[in-house]
């Protein structure tokens, strides 16, 4: 039950910007595809034949398999992860459809939202068992969230509109509630933007009313999540107890015991909200939260509490693995950077993230910096993505080496390069390797691994767990 109140609060996922997909091919034509796909299907013909589930989810793994190492063949690696998507909806595995156009996603300019819900609108006639019909359910609440969260509410209408019917026939009260609750928020949400529309051009006219500037303000900060526009408005809106919060933020920037208080009157107002409203609202306070920490002003119970906070912000934020499957190794293909220059003759190699791992001195590490303080590694994911574990490796080659990764940590950015940093992770002392499961799901982008003391840093590989933002 509570896992499923917590997927009908997950809105952590986003679309593609239009600057990204410019840089991506469009699908090949269809001519392309036809020929594509026979050769697909003659090279997998026995897989193709073998109709039992089981089967049929192992041919959408070999399939995602094929299309991840085929390169210089657009053609080709679309209709793997075509055939990927149709081949698992078929089998009433969603998640597994929706990992497929998340790969064609990554891979080709197209509309992963639209794809997802279409997908998802082929296989619904044929969603007849119980746990299918769950599975479709929860894949839809995955796509409505994903547009909403990203101001697209026609389309998380029709992820709502298409997860009610079908939750009924679970007869599950807690999924039909949840489905209700869904199309309740995503059509008032939808309406509200329309509404917003005309209160703009009056904003811009200069035509506004306080009511006016209360409905667009509430509207940019707690249905789209666009505070920076959101705030000002607020600032001249009717509602006295908005207004006092957004003439606060300005002033709580650089006191910790100003962010904390602002940070838990957020936190309260979100209390007595729900849906997309209260998310927006815990994330915004966990924000104000997360300043006072990494300023060092909070002690105590009320440090506690900030922590505590933080982490319910990021769970509701971040994909969670009953809904989209379990994490992934989504590191291969990262970059990272040295904080200090490399020792002569060891360069850093990229065996560090790729899974070969090593490189340098019998093969013993992947890279090795100069004897410093604090030197660290900034590995970037290359997007927003959400982090659940990480699996670093020591220095192989020498056995007295590796106490010199006794005080190794972990700090992530969802910001940039330069941080702000959130220390995730301090090892208790030296190992071989490390295995790190966070304890909730984490977005960033940037992840830094270091040390806390003078040393050379050394690592022969590092492994980075989750789901990627797409």
């Amino acid at each position: 039950m509570t896992r499923l109140i917590r997927i009908a609060v997950w809105v952590g996922a986003t679309l593609v910007a239009a600057a990204a997909m410019a840089d991506l091919p469009a699908p090949p034509d269809a001519a392309a595809q036809e020929r594509a796909q026979k050769l697909v299907r003659d090279l997998f013909k026995d897989a193709y034949t073998r109709k039992a589930p089981a089967d049929r989810v192992a041919l959408v793994k070999v399939l995602r398999m094929e299309a991840e190492r085929t390169s210089g063949d657009l053609a080709g690696k679309f209709v793997l992860l075509r055939e990927a998507r149709d081949i698992a909806a078929g089998a009433g595995d969603f998640a597994g459809a929706m990992e497929a156009v998340d790969d064609l996603n990554r891979a080709f300019a197209i509309d992963a939202v639209e794809m997802k819900l279409t997908t998802l609108r082929a296989a619904s006639r044929g969603v007849n068992s119980g746990e299918g019909q769950r599975s479709f359910v929860r894949a839809c609440f995955v796509v409505g969230g994903a547009a909403a969260e990203a101001g697209n509410f026609d389309a998380a209408v029709r992820a709502a509109a298409m997860a009610e019917p079908v939750a009924r026939a679970t007869r599950d009260p807690v999924l039909v509630s949840v489905a209700s609750a869904q199309s309740t928020e995503y059509l008032r949400a939808q309406k509200d933007a329309v509404r917003a529309k005309s209160v703009q051009e009056r904003v811009d006219a200069n035509r506004a009313t306080a009511e006016d500037y209360l409905m667009l303000g509430e509207f940019l900060c707690f249905t789209k999540g666009d505070w920076a526009r959101g705030l000002p408005l607020l600032v001249k809106s009717s509602n006295a107890g908005l207004k006092e919060l957004a003439v606060r933020e300005g002033t709580a920037t650089a006191d910790a015991a100003a962010q904390r208080e602002l940070a838990n009157a957020w936190w309260d107002l979100a209390e007595k909200n729900k849906g997309l409203r209260r998310g927006r609202m815990r994330r915004h306070a966990a924000a104000f939260y997360q300043q006072a920490l990494d300023g060092g002003g909070l002690r105590g119970l009320e440090r506690t509490r900030a922590e505590k906070r933080v982490a319910v912000a990021a769970a509701e934020e971040g994909y969670l693995p009953e809904a989209v499957g379990e994490p992934r190794w989504i590191s291969k293909t990262a970059t990272y950077t040295m904080s200090a220059e490399a020792e002569p003759d060891h360069p850093a190699l990229p065996n560090l993230l790729d899974g070969r791992g090593g490189g340098n001195q019998n093969n013993g590490f992947a890279f090795h910096t100069k004897d410093v303080n604090s030197p660290y590694i900034t590995i970037d994911l290359g997007a927003t993505a959400r982090i659940a574990r990480l699996e670093i490796s020591n220095r192989r080659d020498d056995p007295g080496a590796l106490k010199r990764a006794k005080t190794l940590a972990v700090w992530t950015s969802s910001g940039d390069a330069q941080g702000p940093w959130r220390l995730v992770w301090e090892a208790a002392g030296a190992e071989k390797e490390w295995t790190i499961e966070l304890p909730t799901p984490v977005a960033v982008r940037y992840v830094k691994i270091g040390l806390r003391e003078k040393n050379p840093l050394h690592l022969f590989a590092v492994k980075i767990f989750g789901w990627d933002g797409n």
